[in-house]
């Protein structure tokens, strides 16, 4: 555990910011969990922020030299990496990103999201089946790609299903994450695959 003491005001500290300090461990076995946390959460706004932008370069059409879509995925790498090191200080992630329960356990991790999928694939079907005579042919084409790629993950996910092989649950009884198998899926691989 480093120590973390208030800096001066610069250009790139704000006034209370903290800094690493050499005087020794510090007494605060929390401190690190709440700073990580903290970036987590700017993170994950700056996330959605450049997926705002994406979206609105892709609504005006045309190729856009701008980086979203590697800032995106770069995002994505981070975020996961922050979240990772929040656990292995024993802080809790936002709810936004499931409970315990959930990310400690593949299937219900997985139950999870085929809910939603399956959810998301009913309400595109009815779309897409109210647009079949639509004026709008490239809303509907929107749509259709849509519920493609939504069946697509839910095939994934079943197929992931069945195959899953549980490692024993990330989070103890006790509340503390168990640092082995399934949690290594939350650090991306240096190729740029992605673990389950």
């Amino acid at each position: 555990m480093r120590l973390l003491s208030p800096c001066p005001t610069t250009a790139t500290a704000p006034a209370g910011a903290l800094v690493e300090s050499s005087e020794g461990p510090s007494p605060h076995s929390d401190v690190d969990a709440f700073i990580f946390r903290l970036c987590l959460d700017h993170q994950l706004d700056a996330l959605l922020l450049v997926l705002g932008a994406a979206a609105t370069d892709r609504r005006e059409g045309g190729v856009s030299s701008r980086p979203w879509r590697r800032w995106l995925q770069e995002d994505v790498d981070l975020t996961c990496l922050l979240a990772f090191d929040v656990l292995v200080e024993d802080g809790s992630l936002p709810a936004i990103l499931g409970d315990a329960y959930e990310r400690g356990s593949s299937s219900a991790l997985v139950a999870q999201l085929i809910s939603r999928y399956d959810a998301m694939g009913k309400l595109l079907e009815a779309m897409a089946a109210d647009r079949i005579a639509s004026s709008r042919p490239a809303h509907s084409a929107r749509v259709r790609q849509a519920l493609q790629q939504c069946r697509a993950r839910l095939v994934d996910l079943q197929d992931y299903q069945e195959d899953v092989v549980t490692a024993g649950p990330l989070v103890e009884p006790g509340g503390r994450l168990t640092v082995r198998g399934e949690a290594e899926a939350l650090v991306p691989e240096p190729s740029g695959r992605r673990r389950w």
